[in-house]
């Protein structure tokens, strides 16, 4: 199963539970045995507890819908013939091992760094325009987060790569 289809899985998964905690807090027949008075009436502090939850998954969820969204956008893009490539308005000659390196992004383990270097990349294909952010990882000089503003806020993926040592 590819990191595609998984991240797919956890969207789903994320909706259901969000569906079903919803539902469970605002039943009103859960009867607790031998008790007139609903279980969410005594409880009002897990009610409470519910809805934050609730409340917190679905932001979670639409995060990720942005970042999955962002990475088929991507390649979907990147599926075109490049016709040009920029980084910070300059040519780049190295486009093909740039864009083979995009088409094979990946999310690595947390190793707890941050961004230095920020590169606007620019690429035309037959398919569409468009610009990407790549930052530079502080504790690996070959690892680039990669943002497409476009479609998410945030980091959309990260690639590895020897082909912008020179910026």
């Amino acid at each position: 199963m590819g990191y595609s289809e998984q991240r797919l899985m956890i969207e789903f998964l994320q909706i259901f539970i969000i569906i079903g905690l919803t539902a469970w807090v605002f039943a009103v027949n859960l009867k607790i045995p031998n008790s007139k008075v609903t279980l969410m009436h005594k409880s009002i502090e897990l009610r409470i507890a519910c809805i934050f939850l609730c409340a917190f998954l679905l932001i979670f969820t639409f995060n990720n819908y942005g970042t999955s969204r962002a990475n088929n956008e991507l390649k979907f893009i990147l599926s075109g013939k490049v016709e040009l490539l920029e980084i910070n308005n300059n040519p780049f000659d190295n486009a093909d091992a740039l864009v083979y390196s995009l088409k094979n992004m990946c999310n690595p383990p947390a190793h707890h760094s941050h961004t230095t270097n920020n590169l606007q990349l620019t690429i035309k294909t037959d398919n569409k325009l468009f610009q990407l952010g790549l930052q530079r990882d502080s504790k690996n000089p070959h690892e680039y987060w990669i943002f497409f503003p476009a479609f998410s806020r945030g980091v959309i993926g990260y690639i590895c790569t020897s082909a912008l040592d020179s910026f």
